[in-house]
């Protein structure tokens, strides 16, 4: 612990004991964590589907200090613009398992986590949430979107809408380029190809979940994208799909922290 954090407690404790009645702040974070399994595409820009791991988190209530950011009941509308944690898991792409990627370099799973400001109404939510790969591609990747809550009580949850995702150079470069070394290896089926920053894919999701209780809820996701711009026109998506629909079904619990 760091002689500033030494010197906070103490303090925290002094004052416990010289006010006994006096509340002292606490630092609290409820958080949710899911865990299920998805089927999509084999690859970023494959016609052929796969079946794989599927995670996400949510950041549901922060409280440091005198400040807050959301909620920690469970039960409780979020109105207003709000902070949102951001997390996805991207399958690992392996040139052996696909003859249209003979020559291409290996990709590992990645890990993108980050945060994302979101606005709630009582009928519709926009967002946006930015991205790093902290494994695998270590690029950024921006999300923006938004739903119409068709249905909400409170057990079920069913909304829609529209998604946008931008890429990094790096990021475009890893999942759609072709490299010159690349290109020759694959004995000319993939010309050379350099992406650069921007637009990937629009699509549009359905998400809906059921909470079981004030821990644990199911939820499901059904979305489709377009794959956009340089994605679009990468050898490695002209060898697939640029159309690219994914299902994920997952059990989600809820975390609450204080310290």
């Amino acid at each position: 612990m760091s002689n500033l954090r030494v010197f906070a407690a103490s303090l925290l404790a002094t004052a416990a004991l010289c006010a006994p009645a006096m509340a002292v702040a606490q630092t609290e974070i409820d958080f949710t964590l899911g865990f299920g399994a998805k089927v999509a595409p084999a690859y970023i820009g494959s016609s052929h589907m796969g079946v794989g791991a599927s995670g996400s988190f949510a950041l549901n209530h922060i409280a440091m200090g005198g400040l807050a950011f959301g909620s920690n009941d469970p039960n409780a509308q979020k109105l207003g613009f709000g902070l949102r944690g951001a997390f996805n898991l991207v399958g690992a792409r392996k040139a052996a398992d696909h003859a249209e990627l003979t020559g291409t370099n290996d990709i590992g799973t990645a890990v993108e986590i980050g945060f994302g400001l979101g606005y709630e109404a009582r009928d519709w939510r926009a967002f946006a949430d930015l991205r790093y790969g902290a494994i695998g591609h270590h690029s950024t990747v921006m999300e923006v979107g938004s739903d119409w809550k068709a249905l909400s009580n409170e057990r079920f949850h069913l909304s829609v809408g529209p998604r946008l995702i931008y890429g990094s150079g790096r990021y475009n470069a890893t999942y759609f380029g072709i490299t010159p070394a690349e290109a020759v290896a694959s004995g000319g089926a993939l010309a050379a190809f350099a992406p650069t920053a921007g637009l990937v894919a629009a699509g549009v999701e359905v998400s809906g979940s059921y909470r079981l209780n004030d821990l644990w809820a199911v939820k499901g996701t059904l979305r489709y994208d377009r794959l956009r711009g340089g994605a679009a026109q990468s050898p490695i998506v002209a060898a697939g799909s640029r159309d690219q629909a994914s299902l994920k079904v997952q059990l989600t619990r809820r975390f609450h922290l204080a310290f």
